[in-house]
């Protein structure tokens, strides 16, 4: 199977299927995926409306798992974003660079995630939710949050 990537900038791994560019595929409209990003398992790895992905950061879907960004996220440089289950990032997300979130993650709408936090599943982000930059979340966010430190503890509620 030859290696090919049909988006631009991203680098193509044996066990990718080919994704079409999203100027070319109107469901995808809006995605922006920058220089050196990373799709390992792209066929289980899906897109909403307006996302951006920055420079190398890397998705990984192992075998049996799924990732799925939602509309209207953003998601910056040198992220990593690993599951063997199911990863799903909802609407409006803010990810802040050099993040890593691995397993089953549920990240709900609203949230925005600090700079080099790390987010280990199983874990539910709630809705509308801060994450301090270098945080540790395992477990349950509750929705309105403000959380911050390693581990992660809740230091007020947005109103």
């Amino acid at each position: 199977m030859p290696l090919r990537a049909e988006l631009p900038g991203a680098r193509a791994f044996a066990n990718m299927a080919p994704v079409k560019a999203p100027e070319t595929n109107p469901e995808r409209s809006g995605v922006v995926i920058e220089r050196g990003v990373v799709l390992i398992g792209a066929e289980r790895i899906s897109f909403g409306r307006n996302v951006y992905l920055g420079h190398e950061t890397v998705l990984e879907a192992g075998s049996s798992g799924s990732i799925h960004i939602d509309d209207d996220t953003w998601v910056g440089q040198r992220c990593v974003l690993r599951t063997e289950g199911r990863l799903h990032v909802g609407p409006a997300v803010g990810v802040g660079p050099f993040v890593q979130i691995e397993g089953d993650v549920h990240v709900e709408a609203d949230v925005d995630i600090g700079v080099a936090t790390r987010i280990i599943g199983p874990s539910v982000i709630g809705r509308g939710a801060q994450i301090g930059a270098g945080a540790e979340v395992r477990g349950v966010v509750a929705p309105y949050a403000v959380v911050a430190g390693t581990p992660a503890r809740v230091l007020r509620f947005r109103p």
